[in-house]
């Protein structure tokens, strides 16, 4: 994915556990993303509609607001936002709920980080086609 004169895609990482924060943020710079953390559901809310982000990750370990909350409060306001819901074992149950949602759910942040690379395409392949 090198950029070449591209302009970085800007990742919202809400994920309160450092250590995997860290490990995404390693990766998502490899793939030409800049990034903006919280551990917070709460402030990832106010982040997104203060800023431009072009996709937005959050795991079960946020605070203030799960990421369940946070993905029906975006998808009210910020609808064409892409999310990526890392759920833990409980991805099933998410996929009924927001199948009609820009959300990508993976199971287990190994998931996560196994596709993110296809998620970040598919993201890029569709604000270039609009």
């Amino acid at each position: 994915m090198g950029g070449g004169n591209q302009m970085a895609t800007e990742v919202l990482l809400g994920m309160k556990d450092t250590q995997w924060r860290s490990i995404f943020q390693t990766l998502l710079r490899k793939l030409d993303c800049s990034t903006i953390c919280t551990g917070s559901g709460l402030r990832a809310l106010n982040i997104a509609q203060s800023r431009q982000v072009d996709l937005l990750i959050a795991d079960e370990s946020l605070t203030g607001a799960s990421p369940a909350e946070l993905v029906l409060n975006l998808n009210d306001l910020l609808p064409r936002l892409p999310l990526v819901l890392v759920t833990g074992p409980k991805v099933s149950q998410f996929t009924k709920i927001w199948k009609h949602c820009r959300v990508y759910f993976f199971g287990s942040r190994f998931e996560a980080l196994q596709n993110l690379e296809r998620a970040l395409e598919a993201i890029r392949s569709n604000e270039t086609s609009q």
